[in-house]
C-alpha cells in the first residue's frame, strides 16, 4: 500500500508538470499545444535548465573558494588570485586572434589591442576557472539532478523534399537549414559524415529554409530544386555548401555547369513557379512547427539540440533499439 502511494504521488507530480493552464473547466497539458508554440516552449525551458547548469557551477566554485579561504585564513579574493590563473596574451596571439577576427572588428590593430589584450585575458581566466569547477565535479562524481527537458514529438511533413539512406527506417532524422548559414555550413560536414557511416540504417530529410535577408539563399534552394528534377540533388547541395563563401544569385547556375545539367531547362525551372512553391512550402512547414533558427535538426519528430557525430550516434542506437 505504501509503495502504491508513493507510485502514485511520483505520478501525480510528473502529470502536474505536464500541465500548464486552465481555462473555462479544461486544464491545458503540453503535448495540447499548437506545434510551433509547443517548439518555442521547450526551447524556453532548455534554456532555463542551461542557466540552472550554469548558477550550479557558480556555487560549486563559491563554495570551494569559501572552503579553502577558511582553511587558508585569507580573503575569498586573494585565494580566487590564487586559484583563478590569468595569463596576458603575447603579441602574437594578440594579432593572430585580430587578423581572424578582422572583418568584424574593422578598425586598425593599434586602435584595439588593449581592449583585445583584456578580451583574451578574461577568457583566459575563465578557462581557468571552468577547469578548476570541472576538476571539482569529477573528485566529487558530481551529477546534475535537474531532468532533462523532454522535447515534443512533432508530425513534420516531409513530402516531396530530397531524402537518402534508408527509405522507411524506423529513424527518421530531419534538418532545416539555410545555405548561406555558417552554422549550417559546419551542420552539413558533420551531418554528411554521419551518414555516410549510418545511411543503412536510418532515413535523412532535407528540408529547406533560407531565412537568410539576402534572397541568395532561397535562390540556391530553388536551384537545388531544379538539381532534384535532374537527378543531381546531392551533388548540389554538396557544393552549394562547399562554395558557401561565393554564392550569389547566379551562382547555382555555376553549379548547373559543374554538373553538366541542360542550362537552358535549369534555368527555365529556377525561374519558374514551380521551385518557388517547393521552398514556399519546406519554409511554411518549418513555420508551423516553430523554427527560429537554422539548423534545426529532429530525430524522428524531436528535435536534436546536440547534433555532434558522438550525441547523434548514441541517440540513433537508442532509437533503432
Amino acid at each position: 500500500m505504501k509503495l502504491f502511494i508513493v507510485a502514485f504521488l511520483v505520478l501525480s507530480k510528473v502529470a502536474s508538470a505536464e500541465a500548464l493552464y486552465k481555462l473555462n473547466g479544461k486544464v491545458v497539458q503540453k503535448a495540447e499545444l499548437p506545434a510551433g508554440i509547443g517548439q518555442s516552449l521547450f526551447e524556453a525551458e532548455t534554456k532555463h535548465r542551461e542557466m540552472m547548469q550554469s548558477l550550479v557551477d557558480e556555487a560549486i566554485f563559491a563554495s570551494h573558494l569559501a572552503a579553502e579561504a577558511k582553511k587558508r585564513n585569507k580573503s575569498t579574493n586573494d585565494v580566487a588570485t590564487e586559484l583563478v590563473k590569468s595569463k596576458n596574451p603575447s603579441e602574437s596571439e594578440l594579432k593572430s586572434f585580430y587578423e581572424k577576427n578582422k572583418a568584424r572588428i574593422g578598425v586598425p590593430f593599434e586602435q584595439v589591442k588593449g581592449e583585445l589584450t583584456n578580451y583574451l585575458k578574461t577568457e583566459s581566466e575563465q578557462k581557468s576557472r571552468s577547469e578548476l569547477v570541472a576538476t571539482l565535479k569529477k573528485k566529487g562524481g558530481f551529477e546534475f539532478l535537474v531532468p532533462e527537458v523532454d522535447a515534443p514529438i512533432l508530425q513534420i511533413d516531409t513530402s516531396g523534399s530530397p531524402a537518402k539512406g534508408q527509405k522507411g527506417s524506423k529513424v527518421k532524422l530531419v534538418e532545416f537549414a539555410d545555405y548561406q548559414c555558417p552554422h549550417c555550413k559546419h551542420a552539413h560536414e558533420v551531418l554528411k559524415k554521419f551518414m555516410g557511416k549510418m545511411s543503412g540504417k536510418i532515413e535523412f530529410v532535407y528540408m529547406d529554409f533560407p531565412i537568410n535577408r539576402s534572397g541568395i539563399s532561397r535562390r540556391v534552394a530553388e536551384g537545388a530544386y531544379c538539381a532534384n528534377q535532374a537527378g543531381k540533388y546531392w551533388e548540389y547541395h554538396d557544393i552549394a555548401f562547399e562554395k558557401q563563401d561565393k554564392l550569389t544569385n547566379e551562382y547555382p547556375l555555376e553549379i548547373a555547369k559543374t554538373l553538366k545539367l541542360d542550362e537552358a531547362k535549369f534555368k527555365a525551372c529556377i525561374d519558374g513557379a514551380e521551385s518557388k512553391a517547393y521552398v514556399q512550402k519546406s519554409m511554411a512547414e518549418g513555420e508551423r512547427i516553430g523554427i527560429s533558427g537554422t539548423p534545426s535538426v529532429y530525430l524522428n519528430g524531436k528535435r536534436v539540440l546536440d547534433w555532434t557525430e558522438e550525441a547523434l550516434t548514441k541517440q540513433v542506437e537508442k532509437a533503432l533499439k
